[in-house]
């Protein structure tokens, strides 16, 4: 038999994620110029004649989308790059926004959390500036999307709301009644029964105000799969068949499959073969139809348990054989981990155990790379008593950052903490003064543009007080004769910062990377700045370790219990020159030696310099050195830099080869090449975090 989650991925993941939210972003800019049923081929002819304007763009994305729909996302974020990049040259923010969202898609089906947070939060800012609220609202509940599908219940529902906060300004019921639909698949994750059936409920109700026909088809198949998953298979078969019914009427043949799935799911729970099997064969010429790779992977992948189960073996192997390619062919792992181990457990019943051996081995492989996402979605009902007390929470929250903030008062006469208060004064009265005049008169474009002109003078000016604490370049060239420092900050000011000092015979190094970037980054740097000094000047703390010890108990003290804090690298470095023993200290980012043409990554501990999942004390670390060795620091900006062909990250493993490949150039040399292929890298896409790396040859 199989498991519930097998029996209920498809319908949710369509009816909710994709299908409801995807399209409405979709519709909104392609029903004007194309009909929903052309083809790829005549989109193609379209976009060729043109290659330099919005049509093409729009035919671009319109491709991409029709990819996404079945399943194939390669093809999908291949035509959306395509899109986009005609829409940046032309400032298309309609398409850039669109586009944006489909890269979103692509990377949360691949499972890429940061990725797809990332592009979604680039959609919202492009419908920001178009001032569509819609819009802005379904971006809100696409990154709610995100956090859900990696089990971030939480902050799911924080999303979703806000999302639902939008649609009720905009009186948008249909919207709101998504959302409500949404909310209460959430819950039904956290096994909230209560809250899972009243919103579905909530949503059913307002679709049938507005009669909303493929709306009140999914609350009613979200009801039946309630009714499913608790066992009441009676009453989820009735709402079920209501909604195949209303599918039916309707004509949506892709909500026709899900239903013929589901209802074939209940049939099959109940041993009623008979009943079942049409359902799925119908589901299974639907998918092939539309060519639905993931419904069609699914589909055969039950009907093919079904012909074992009858003791049909040569068709339950057919089946299962041309599931497990079509689940391949969309690099679907959670399809490609279950027909694998059906097939594994078929060919051993039927003693060819060499097939059963192969397909063994690769459930197991793609098992253990599932293995962390499903790891985290432990749910908990407590995370989500969140909405009747949402208000009063804010208000605890903001009345424990006033006392946090009252009792680091006395800690604001130190020098830095001094310089980061005034630091955050002149951008934020600066910034409150342009956007009150922005609101009282949009048209005063040129008191606005001097407005802005004073706040980045203003921004600079704090960051001449950040460089200022810096490492400086006469104390690193006097204790590092052959170095080089790449340190190109993501805004005007960073949270990535390099540090020295000299103390008795000792040179001390550090390559930091606060929490956050541009203003919050740069206060965070300018407290752990303030209290490395702290640490090694006035309380003489020497050994590396314990002075990553004594700035995360200060961080504590002095912050309001969040997660705000650094990674970073110390190195106590001697000053005599015959001795090439260093010690280190290393917080989630590794020191990277290169010796004798190998790259060597050094120890670290895996976790930050500030509240984090472990709290032990820090490690010390020695190196012995020798000559022409090459020592490297870097924080994660470069590895995390989006770019090349694909759109994805530089990756630690091609920087550690870059390394080694230019580690016998002169140190000068290195920095450019560093730079100048970080920038190809990056092309036209934004840069992400703040970048640091520092190079030292022995």
């Amino acid at each position: 038999m199989l498991n519930s989650l097998v029996l209920m991925r498809w319908p949710i993941k369509i009816v909710e994620v994709k299908k409801i939210f995807f399209a409405i972003i979709l519709c909104c800019f392609f029903l004007p110029f194309f009909s929903q049923n052309k083809k790829i081929d005549s989109l193609l002819k379209i976009a060729g004649k043109h290659l330099n304007d919005t049509i093409g763009a729009k035919a671009y994305l319109r491709i991409s989308t029709l990819y996404l729909g079945r399943g194939i996302v390669d093809s999908g974020y291949t035509y959306a790059n395509k899109g986009y990049l005609i829409s940046q040259k032309l400032k298309f923010y309609p398409v850039l926004g669109l586009a944006c969202n489909n890269f979103g898609q692509v990377y949360n089906y691949r499972g890429n959390l940061d990725s797809a947070i990332y592009y979604f939060t680039k959609a919202k800012e492009y419908y920001v500036i178009l001032s569509d609220s819609a819009l802005v609202g379904g971006m809100l509940n696409n990154i709610g999307v995100v956090y859900r599908s990696h089990g971030n219940i939480s902050t799911a529902l924080d999303y979703y709301f806000k999302a639902l906060k939008i649609k009720e300004r905009l009186h948008d019921t249909i919207a709101i009644a998504n959302s409500y639909s949404n909310i209460g698949h959430l819950f039904s994750e956290a096994n909230d029964t209560s809250n899972t059936i009243k919103y579905h409920r909530m949503a059913l109700a307002l679709r049938t105000k507005v009669n909303d026909l493929n709306g009140i088809g999914n609350s009613l198949m979200a009801i039946g799969l309630y009714y499913q998953g608790n066992e009441q298979l009676d009453q989820a078969l009735l709402y079920l068949q209501k909604g195949l019914a209303i599918s039916e009427k309707v004509g949506d043949e892709e909500a026709i499959a899900i239903g013929c799935y589901n209802v074939g799911a209940v049939y099959y729970k109940q041993h009623k073969i008979e009943k079942c099997l049409p359902l799925y064969e119908r589901a299974l010429g639907i998918s092939k139809k539309n060519n639905n790779y993931e419904g069609i992977a699914t589909c055969l992948e039950i009907i093919g348990q079904i012909s074992f189960e009858k003791k049909e073996i040569k068709e339950a192997v057919k089946m299962l054989e041309e599931a497990f390619s079509v689940a391949k062919n969309i690099d679907n792992k959670e399809l490609i981990s279950s027909i694998a181990n059906k097939l594994s457990y078929v060919y051993e019943k039927t003693g060819d155990y060499k097939k059963s051996l192969t397909y063994h081995k690769i459930w197991v492989s793609v098992k253990d790379s599932l293995f962390d996402q499903e790891n985290t979605r432990k749910l908990t009902s407590e995370s989500l008593k969140y909405e009747h007390e949402k208000e009063k929470i804010i208000l605890q929250k903001e009345q424990e950052k006033k006392e946090a903030i009252i009792k680091s008062e006395t800690f604001k006469k130190d020098l830095i903490l001094g310089a980061s208060v005034l630091f955050l004064l002149i951008v934020s009265v600066f910034t409150f003064i342009i956007f009150k005049r922005l609101k009282e008169n949009r048209k005063q474009k040129d008191i606005i543009e001097t407005q802005r002109n004073e706040m980045i003078d203003s921004i600079n000016y704090a960051k001449r007080i950040q460089f200022a604490l810096l490492a400086h370049t006469d104390l690193l060239s006097a204790n590092l004769p052959q170095h080089f420092i790449l340190f190109n900050p993501k805004d005007i000011v960073s949270g990535d910062f390099y540090w020295a000092i000299k103390k008795d015979d000792h040179f001390y190094l550090a390559v930091c990377d606060s929490t956050g970037h541009g203003v919050p980054g740069a206060f965070m740097s300018l407290l752990n700045i303030s209290f490395l000094n702290e640490a090694i000047n006035e309380k003489n703390i020497s050994a590396p370790n314990k002075v990553l010890d004594h700035v995360r108990k200060r961080l504590l003290e002095n912050m309001d219990g969040g997660r705000d804090g650094m990674d970073a690298v110390l190195l106590k470095i001697p000053v005599n020159k015959t001795n090439l023993k260093v010690e280190y200290a290393a917080a989630n980012n590794s020191p990277v030696l290169i010796r004798n043409d190998a790259v060597i990554e050094l120890a670290k501990d895996k976790m930050p310099v500030g509240k984090g999942e472990v709290m032990d004390n820090f490690k010390l670390h020695e190196i012995d050195l020798q000559k022409e060795d090459t020592l490297y620091l870097y924080t994660d900006g470069f590895a995390d830099q989006f770019g090349g062909p694909k759109g994805k990250k530089f990756k630690y493993k091609q920087l550690n080869q870059l390394l080694l490949a230019n580690c016998d150039t002169p140190m000068t040399a290195q920095k450019e090449i560093l730079n100048s292929t970080i920038q190809k890298w990056k092309g036209d896409l934004e840069q992400v975090d703040d970048i640091c790396v520092i190079g030292i040859k022995i």
